[in-house]
């Protein structure tokens, strides 16, 4: 009796087994195919070709991905484009003990499908290894994790129309990702330690630890590919050093570039940020600069919509009536996203000069804009506010005014700077405009530009000139 017992507790698990494998086999087919499905929205990666073969314990997945850029295609002028070409071949193993090597709905390794000669040519540079390598463990819940890896390697590089022979090494690269079931969040980081080129000649192109991170959430489960949150790329150094006659040293140190799009409430704002510390040009150093962009207050529904019609017309473009298709869908969701005024800035753009930091920022909104005021600009004039601040090197806008061959840029700032429009410290210049209520002032001064270009003639600015020159002799 007890050995009966003990063979019904071993044959009943056993029996099962099998029928868990197969629910945890067509389970995770589901998930991929829903999350492939997602990609029709996307008119930068489709899928157009999808081969998966289930068997009990394991499945076969074969999937070939086109990339294409639809606004290329556009530009091209009858140029035909062709796309490239991937394609990715996937093991799957079966839980709920895949490969008995962990407890999981199924496990999976990803390869890139090329042709026989370049894979024995990449194992010989890579010492056997693949050129991608994705390995990936699916939950039961439909989530997962997926880690991405490619080899270390170094080639020979032969002596091209402009380049010269040398060697190329890659350091490798490594990711990590998080995803929920339906890709409604994700997260991944990772990076690369370095690429490097080094010729023959002595030049070379160097890119030292590429680091990625990112955070993202989708608001609105009808609009798949739009998401929310963080992104963070960092690289150490980027550096181009050329031989020859005009040999020059281009050095980019401690660069990031920073995407937040947080999410409250009904609004969202999208925030842009890139620092570059060191910029060194042929021995001459520009750093830090800075370039930090903001939308803020955005409407997160009519930003969705916008987006969303922008991805589903660029999947499917039509005709010669294209563009027009493309306006009459976003105009709905862009009157929207007007009437809750939205603030469109550029926070800081600064550089370093030998006069000191250069720097500008500006920004602008509608306040109360309506439907009725886009066909109307005095009332939209009416409802501007707009703010710009600027200091700027005065040979930076005589140069300015020297290559603007329409003269809307003559020198005038001598008078602006006699009457407090303008303030001077050494050879920099700053002003503070604002635009409001239909009013510009510059430095709190009310300013009327149409008045002021009458004042400004050749013999007024002579003048000045001549002014300036006895005060220099004093």
């Amino acid at each position: 009796m007890k050995k009966l017992a003990l063979a019904a507790l071993i044959a009943v698990p056993a029996a099962a087994y099998p029928l868990a494998t197969w629910m945890a086999g067509k389970t995770v087919e589901e998930n991929l195919a829903a999350q492939y499905r997602q990609l029709e929205a996307n008119p930068y990666l489709k899928v157009v070709k999808r081969d998966y073969q289930r068997g009990f314990y394991r499945s076969t997945e074969t999937v070939t991905f086109e990339l294409f850029d639809p606004l290329e295609a556009a530009l091209a002028e009858g140029e035909e484009i062709k796309p490239l070409r991937l394609t990715l071949r996937t093991d799957i193993l079966h839980g709920p003990l895949p490969g008995l090597e962990t407890f999981a709905a199924a496990t999976s390794e990803t390869e890139l499908v090329l042709d026989d000669a370049i894979l024995a040519r990449f194992s010989e540079i890579s010492g056997g290894q693949k050129p991608l390598a994705v390995h990936s463990v699916y939950r039961f819940d439909g989530s997962g994790q997926a880690e991405v890896s490619s080899p270390a390697f170094s080639v020979t590089v032969p002596t091209g129309e402009e380049r010269p022979a040398g060697k190329l090494v890659w350091e490798g690269m490594r990711f990590q990702m998080d995803f929920d079931s339906d890709m409604s969040h994700y997260n991944f980081a990772g990076g690369a330690p370095g690429l490097r080129f080094e010729g023959e000649d002595g030049s070379s192109v160097v890119m030292r630890d590429l680091k990625i991170d990112a955070v993202q959430t989708r608001p609105f489960a009808d609009v798949p590919m739009f998401y929310t949150g963080p992104t963070k790329m960092s690289v150490a150094e980027v550096s181009v050093r050329e031989v020859g006659e005009e040999a020059d040293m281009v050095r980019l140190g401690r660069m990031s570039l920073e995407g937040q799009i947080p999410m409250q409430g009904d609004y969202l704002d999208v925030l842009s940020r890139i620092g570059i510390e060191q910029v060194d040009v042929g021995g001459d150093s520009y750093g830090p600069v800075h370039y930090d962009v903001s939308l803020r207050h955005l409407h997160a529904r009519s930003v969705a919509s916008l987006y969303g019609a922008f991805m589903k017309l660029s999947s499917h473009p039509g005709g010669d009536d294209a563009a027009e298709q493309m306006a009459a869908a976003m105009s709905g969701p862009a009157m929207e996203l007007m009437r809750h005024d939205p603030e469109f800035s550029l926070d800081r753009i600064s550089f370093m000069t030998p006069d000191g930091e250069s720097r500008l920022s500006v920004s602008v909104r509608l306040n109360g804009a309506q439907e009725e005021d886009f066909a109307n600009p005095l009332m939209l004039l009416a409802k501007l506010d707009a703010k710009a601040e600027a200091r700027l090197p005065e040979e930076l806008l005589l140069l300015a005014a020297i290559l603007d061959e329409s003269e809307t840029l003559a020198p005038g700032w001598g008078l602006l700077e006699s009457q407090g429009f303008i303030q001077r410290e050494g050879d920099m210049l700053s002003v503070n405009a604002r635009y409001a209520q239909g009013q510009l002032s510059l430095n709190g001064k009310p300013f009327d530009p149409m008045a002021f270009s009458t004042v400004i003639s050749p013999e007024t600015e002579a003048s000045l000139e001549d002014e300036a020159s006895l005060e220099d002799e004093e």
